[in-house]
């Protein structure tokens, strides 16, 4: 039974020719690979800029939270300065009333 269909050829893996759109598939990949490297050494470069401007900032944050906290005290003592102040305003007016009141019934004595 030789010579039949499929008879005495061996079992062989056949290997692909690469054909023109799987190198252009291929090179279209690569080039996007290279972008997208590319796009991300640059992030990082960007990341690492604004991690150094960050950095930068720190020190004038705290100076500034410095200067609020000193402003905020100062405004706690005027605040208080201004109520002693009221105070003492609202005791001279009772005062100066009860001169005149004790000085206008002297008078009508």
């Amino acid at each position: 039974m030789r010579g039949g269909k499929g008879e005495g050829k061996k079992n062989t893996v056949k290997q692909a020719r690469p054909s023109s759109s799987t190198t252009d598939e291929f090179e279209e990949d690569a080039r996007r690979f290279e972008d997208l490297l590319t796009l991300y050494k640059a992030l990082e470069q960007e990341g690492a800029e604004k991690s150094v401007h960050v950095t930068g900032l720190q020190p004038l944050l705290q100076t500034a939270d410095n200067e609020i906290k000193v402003l905020n005290d100062k405004v706690a003592a005027l605040k208080a300065s201004l109520q002693f102040t009221q105070q003492e305003q609202g005791d001279i007016k009772d005062c100066v009333a009860h001169v005149k009141k004790t000085k206008l019934g002297r008078r009508q004595n």
